[in-house]
Parts: structure tokens; sequence; C-alpha cells
């Protein structure tokens, strides 16, 4: 592999990492909470995917096919790539925090998710269960050493 390559690969995702941790987050707030609420907008239009309600890391992957369509136009348009790295991140992470909660709200007496803290007590083990939560999605969030 080239070396004289890596540095528009590390462009690109350099940039990425400044517009997702602090541009975009200073403008929209955090991407999972900014994702979840344009799903709600799109499903209360009606939209679905395969007959679901969307999620958040459903918008990040619709954001991504977006920046591929305008790539078919224009494919050296910088931008475009760095928005793809962002939205992939952002959507991983919302991915991630979303099973996280949805691994709480199965430990709790609640009949339904919610999108706030459970106000009901846990059941018995949460707190333990919810920590190896946590730890897995660290160590998954870091990538291997």
């Amino acid at each position: 592999m080239s070396s004289d390559r890596m540095p528009m690969r590390k462009e690109i995702l350099d940039g990425a990492a400044e517009a997702v941790l602090h541009q975009r987050n200073k403008s929209y707030g955090e991407p999972d909470e900014d994702f979840q609420r344009i799903a709600e907008l799109l499903n209360a239009l009606g939209v679905r995917l395969n007959g679901n309600r969307l999620t958040g890391h459903n918008v990040s992957m619709i954001m991504i096919q977006l920046k591929m369509s305008r790539l078919t136009w224009s494919p050296t348009h910088k931008d475009s790539w760095l928005d793809i790295a962002g939205y992939a991140a952002c959507g991983y992470e919302t991915a991630m925090l979303q099973e996280a909660r949805e691994t709480m709200h199965s430990m709790c007496d609640v009949e339904k998710p919610c999108d706030t803290a459970c106000e009901t007590t846990p059941a018995p083990g949460w707190r333990e269960k919810q920590d190896r939560d946590i730890a897995a999605i660290k160590r998954v969030a870091d990538g291997p050493r």
C-alpha cells in the first residue's frame, strides 16, 4: 500500500470526526436524539421500513443513501464522502445506544419501552446487567487494541 494515499483517507476521517464531535453537536445536539426526532417526524408522515416505524439509526442510513445519490453526480465532492463517514459513525453509536436502552427496558416491569429512564422498580439483577452491557458497548466502541 502506498503511504502517499493515506493522507487523503485521514483527511476525510479527521474531517468527519471534527464535524460529528464538535460542529454538528453544537448545532444540532447529540446525534441519537436528533436522528430519533427526525425518525418520529418521518413516522408521523407514515414513512415505514419493511412495515416498521423508523428508528434513529435508520435515519443515518437514509442520510448515507442521500449522500451516495449525490456522489453519482459529483464523485469527487469531498464533503459528501466526509458526511458519509460521519453518518456511519453516528449511525453506529445510535444503534448501540438504542440496543442498550432496549436492554435496560427489558429489565424493567414496564409493558412498552419508553424514551426516558424507567420510573418503576427495576427487576432484580438490573444494575449488574446494565453494568455488563455498558462495559460491552465500551469494548465494541473502543475497538481492537
